[in-house]
């Protein structure tokens, strides 16, 4: 599959800040100023998503049938690495990828409508991410797709070391068990 700069369904959005002498105050959320078009997302979740060391790898997450989420990333420290894979049926950018390097000092925050696959590779030490989601919690409709799965080829950072990953994350199958199993969502 291939690489996209952009894609619907995903935003970065900026904060409306306020700054004065004593500091600032970033609004992440302000629905009477929203911009979007059609999806307006009631947040039901908030996590505080913490990785230790760098060169960590997440994912790559999705949620399915009555779980399917949004989320809303906003990066508090560090620099992590976000992967989007369009899950979504009938899309133009089907099976496609993109990534962005989420951080405070980007000052966005990535908006990510439902049905995409998340995956995340940490860049520093000490990643700290704000994570917003629209759904209740529902581990059984969640699932997995192989980080580095040859066909999607994600262009994920070099180290000379393996990734830490989790057994379980590891342990995801390919894209192609994913469109034989699902098709898309």
């Amino acid at each position: 599959m291939t690489q996209v700069e952009s894609m619907e369904g995903v935003h970065l959005l900026p904060p409306t800040e306020i700054v004065d002498e004593r500091g600032s105050l970033a609004k992440l959320i302000d629905r009477g100023a929203s911009t979007l078009e059609g999806y307006v997302p009631v947040w039901r979740q908030a996590f505080i998503s913490r990785t230790r060391q760098r060169n960590t790898v997440r994912g790559l997450h999705y949620q399915f049938g009555e779980g399917v989420e949004g989320k809303m990333i906003s990066p508090l420290k560090g620099r992590m690495l976000w992967v989007l894979v369009d899950l979504r049926c009938g899309s133009k950018t089907f099976g496609q990828w993109m990534s962005s390097v989420i951080s405070p000092e980007m000052n966005k925050s990535l908006l990510v409508e439902p049905r995409f696959a998340h995956g995340c590779y940490s860049l520093t030490n000490d990643v700290e991410l704000l994570i917003l989601s629209d759904a209740e919690a529902a581990p059984e409709f969640s699932g997995g797709i192989f980080w580095n799965d040859k066909g999607l080829a994600i262009d994920w950072p070099a180290d000379p070391k393996p990734p830490i990953i989790s057994e379980a994350h590891s342990a995801y199958p390919d894209f192609s068990a994913f469109i034989r199993d699902r098709g898309a969502l």
